[in-house]
């Protein structure tokens, strides 16, 4: 007898084989998507380390006793403010600011990172009318060792570090007409006509591209400034193409730029207004901060020591916090209060929303955004892993 035989049909073998393959196609793509999401998960915890990275930087750098560099931002507003605009060359630099300040090292007429340092501190002088709380900058003022009753014009001039505090003080109080000098002794300091007026300019106003910290409790005096850099990224166009690489044109940072974050670290000396330790310079050992050099283990690209590099804010002696496969998308610094609350006692408070009281505890809120630079991205394939933070530290209240 013949027993009956099963197989399959032509059609079912096909379909058996449709459906497998359907199967291990859904699986293949699982495994796929699961390994692609994988080296996303991967490269956004090395967005995160980055970013906790520079939080710790930042932090370190705000220990108890760091403040806001009123002092600095004074001598940036005066001096000079403009962001930088313009194409930037591969390679190149762009600074959040179009011109690096001395730091406070040279005053008017100085040539900043030579050895012509410019003049000394001015004084602020009422004369024939009150000069007001609004500062000495450009009317109200002697130079040092000027005769009496000339007056300067000091905008756009690099201020001295402690220019500022000078802004609140009226070496002519009772606006009369004895050149400012009370007692005839053939300087305006230390007369019955001295006031300090316990107000003053405010240095800031909005979101800025730089942060300024001081340190003057602890010793030795310190500073650390930040700041938001932005220049071409050589690996997303090839040769010499410009772009136009600035803070400015956000557009850019889509669009072949990068963002960074740089830092630079400085050291105080007593030594006087020309840098030379002379004796007969009348600022050196006076116990006043006058010169500020590159704290001594920093890294400055010349032979000599670091100790006997004066500071002025140019290009090498910033140092880049982020490596070159991260790019800084955005990178903003709000500071509260705009003016020093220590010497700003007779300031008039707020009594409106949109007034900032001079008498705040200090603080600073960053707003930044980071993704990779071109060349991750495209090995990544992966357009926009885009992380972003807004934090607020708070900052010492007394310096």
């Amino acid at each position: 007898m013949i027993k009956n035989k099963f197989w399959f049909t032509l059609i079912e073998i096909i379909l058996a084989m449709t459906v497998f393959a359907i199967i291990m196609t859904s699986i293949l793509l699982s495994v796929e998507n699961l390994s692609i999401a994988r080296i996303r998960t991967e490269n956004r915890v090395k967005l995160l380390e980055e970013l906790y990275y520079f939080s710790e930087q930042l932090a370190s750098n705000i220990k108890e006793w760091w403040t806001i560099d009123y002092e600095e931002y004074w001598n940036r507003q005066g001096y000079w403010n403009t962001v930088l605009s313009g194409a930037i060359t591969m390679g190149a630099i762009g600074w959040a600011y179009s011109g690096a300040t001395g730091v406070g090292n040279y005053g008017a007429g100085g040539s900043i990172g030579s050895t012509t340092y410019g003049g000394w501190l001015y004084y602020c002088t009422s004369s024939g009318v009150r000069m007001g709380t609004g500062g000495c900058l450009s009317d109200f003022n002697k130079p040092t060792n000027a005769p009496a009753g000339m007056t300067t014009d000091y905008a756009w001039t690099p201020q001295r570090y402690g220019q500022y505090a000078l802004q609140f003080m009226d070496y002519n109080s009772n606006v009369d007409g004895d050149g400012w000098d009370e007692d005839g002794n053939g300087s305006i300091l230390d007369d019955e006509d001295d006031k300090d007026l316990g107000n003053g300019p405010t240095t800031f106003s909005g979101a800025l591209p730089e942060l300024y910290l001081v340190n003057l409790v602890e010793y030795p005096k310190k500073r650390t400034f930040f700041r938001y850099v932005v220049r071409q990224d050589p690996n997303a166009y090839s040769g010499t193409t410009l772009i136009n690489c600035s803070i400015s044109n956000t557009w850019a940072l889509n669009d072949g730029c990068m963002g960074n974050v740089q830092v630079l670290r400085m050291t105080w000396l007593d030594i006087g207004y020309t840098h030379s330790w002379s004796t007969t310079d009348p600022g050196a050992f006076d116990g006043k901060v006058d010169t500020w050099i590159l704290h001594p283990d920093w890294p400055n690209g010349v032979a000599i020591p670091s100790w006997q590099r004066l500071a002025t804010g140019t290009g090498d002696e910033w140092v880049d916090l982020f490596p070159n496969s991260i790019n800084v998308k955005s990178l903003q610094f709000t500071l509260y209060p705009q003016k020093d609350p220590w010497i700003s006692w007779d300031a008039q408070d707020c009594d409106t929303a949109s007034c900032v009281s001079p008498f705040i505890h200090p603080y600073v809120r960053l707003q930044m955004t980071v993704w990779f630079a071109w060349g991750k991205r495209r090995a990544l394939k992966w357009d926009d892993p885009t992380i972003s933070v807004n934090t607020t530290i708070s900052l010492a209240d007394r310096e």
